[in-house]
């Protein structure tokens, strides 16, 4: 995914639900980890941050698991360039934090209650703790 120009790499774990929403509102639908090439001090940064379903577009109930599939390809295509309806993710910088932004271009004609535009927003991803040398050999 780019950022301003520089590409982060992008790791998604998503719930193991998908694509239909946990139960339990709590549990992360997706974690997603970045790292971030010019990250602090020109050194690799690494960054976390927990998609839980407060960060969706409301109302749930547009939710459904076509439009959780779109969330699921837009995130997962994006580095590609080649994501599903022309869909993106947005990166940028906020100070000790990435927030990620994602935007679906058009609404789903077939969907009972149609998502568009920011679908998520701000979602928060902040330094991961781990050290910028020793964790990325593992």
């Amino acid at each position: 995914v780019a950022n301003g120009g520089a590409d982060v790499d992008v790791l998604l774990h998503w719930h193991a639900d998908l694509p239909q929403l946990p139960n339990n509102q709590e549990e992360p639908i997706c974690t997603v980890q970045l790292c971030d090439p010019r990250g602090q001090d020109d050194g690799l940064e690494l960054l976390e941050a927990r998609l839980q379903q407060h960060h969706l577009a409301r109302p749930l109930l547009a939710w459904t698991e076509t439009q959780l599939q779109r969330l699921m390809d837009v995130m997962a295509h994006q580095s590609c360039g080649d994501a599903p309806h022309q869909d993106e993710v947005r990166l940028r910088r906020a100070p000790g934090r990435m927030v990620i932004d994602v935007h679906f271009r058009r609404p789903l004609l077939s969907a009972p209650v149609e998502l568009g535009g920011c679908v998520v927003e701000i979602l928060n991803a902040y330094s991961s703790g781990m050290s910028q040398s020793s964790e990325v050999l593992h």
